[in-house]
């Protein structure tokens, strides 16, 4: 339902990923629940059972450290609302592989946990707000975003 909702809002493709599914440039792929979301080099998804880590699942670490690990200095993040520490290891792994790190800004977000825990880390090379943060992908990405 999340990603049907967002789907409408956007002319992007947004769905629930599946297994085979490849990354492409016109898609948001997000994780079903009760699995794991795990990237290969050549940008096919393939879920994943298995335990919750850190009592969650899907975990954003796993899909982000794939990314890191496959993609390096390609990997924009963007850490966004959410409770948590999930997205701080996969922050590092994109740091370390050259990637950039966005993140919510603390007043803007509903739960600060997630961004906050990147932040305080070091690892966001900038923040801003949920209107400010497409300026600062596309300039990370050197080319506009589509609505």
């Amino acid at each position: 339902a999340p990603a049907r909702r967002v789907d409408a809002a956007s002319e992007l493709e947004v769905r629930e990923a599946a297994t085979g599914d490849r990354l492409g440039e016109r898609a948001l792929l997000v994780a079903p629940a009760g699995v794991h979301l795990r990237v290969d080099a050549r940008g096919t998804v393939r879920l994943e059972a298995g335990q919750p880590i850190g009592g969650v699942m899907p975990r954003a670490d796993v899909t982000i450290e794939d990314l890191a690990l496959h993609f390096g200095a390609r990997v924009v993040l963007v850490v966004l609302t959410g409770m948590g520490s999930d997205g701080l290891a996969g922050a590092r792994a994109v740091r370390e592989a050259g990637g950039i790190v966005l993140a919510q800004d603390e007043a803007d977000c509903v739960v600060y946990g997630m961004p906050r825990h990147v932040i305080e880390h070091d690892l966001a090379d900038a923040t801003g707000t949920i209107a400010e943060l497409p300026v600062l992908i596309e300039r990370a990405l050197g080319t506009p975003l589509p609505n």
